[in-house]
Order: C-alpha cells, then structure tokens, then sequence
C-alpha cells in the first residue's frame, strides 16, 4: 500500500510527501527494493541528484551479495540506467556511459539504457555516428514503436492530478 501512495504522490508532483511515504515504507522493510528504486529517483526530481547517486551505490553494493536481492540483475540494470541518466543531468558524461554500459551489458536490450547511450553520444559527445548507429540498434530490435505507444497509453490514462 506505501508504494501505491507513494506513485499516487508522484504523479500528482508531490515528491517529498512521495519520498516521506517510502522512508516509512524502509523502516518497515529496509530491503524493499522497489521503494529504494522510487526514493533515487524521487531524490533526483527534487534536485538532490548527488545523493540519489549515493543511494544507488548503496543499493548496488547491497546488492551484490545474490542472496539479498530477489532478481538482482533486473533491478541492477535499472540501477545502472537510472544512474547514467542521472550523470548526464549533471554533465558527468564518463560516468554516464560506463553506468550505461553496466546496464546494457546486463541487458543489451534495455531500450532506456540504448536510448540514453544515444542521446548522451548525440548531446553530450557530439558524436552523431555513434548515436545513429545507438537508434538504428534500437529500430533493429523493434522495440521503440511498442515503447513509445505504451508511454502514450500509459499518460493518456494516467491523465492529471
């Protein structure tokens, strides 16, 4: 029930009551993996990216012991991702690849994760070579269509809070 108040939170622009929700949610279950992945995020929006990113390597760290996170590798692709989409708002665009390589090598197929390799070598490495050949892999695993038409649906039937 925390996580379902704490998205409803979100989605109406709340994020501190979101993150309030979810710190209630940890000392209940300090291992919730998914309201640790919410709070990074959460911590982001409002601005608090550095420890966002300090929360993720925690979680990371935590996680590395296989036994402590149910579908780790799943959950560390998004980590991973999350980070490198974190390090590119703050211009750390080294440390935005290699935590975009960490999650494609888990998944190589993780469309946030290609997307954003692409837009950081477009953007960030002004490499437009690289970034096309990022979004012609994306087109050959005929997943951006499916992506694109699920966010749509998604926010249509979200609507406004």
């Amino acid at each position: 029930a925390y996580l379902n108040i704490a998205i409803i939170y979100q989605k109406c622009g709340e994020y501190r009551n979101a993150i309030q929700v979810l710190d209630t949610a940890l000392e209940i279950n300090p291992e919730n993996k998914e309201a640790l992945m919410n709070k990074t995020v959460l911590l982001h929006l409002i601005g608090s990216t550095a420890l966002a990113l300090k929360e993720i390597d925690r979680i990371l760290n935590f996680c590395q012991e296989p036994t402590n996170c149910i579908n780790s590798l799943e959950s560390e692709k998004k980590l991973w991702c999350n980070a490198g989409l974190m390090y590119m708002t703050i211009n750390k665009k080294d440390h935005a690849l290699r935590a975009l390589k960490k999650s494609l090598g888990i998944d190589r197929g993780f469309l946030p994760a290609l997307i954003g390799r692409s837009v950081l070598y477009l953007i960030f490495y002004n490499n437009p070579k690289a970034a096309l050949e990022g979004f012609k892999s994306i087109i050959d695993h005929d997943g951006l269509c499916k992506l694109i038409d699920k966010q749509n649906r998604l926010h249509l039937s979200i609507g406004h809070c």
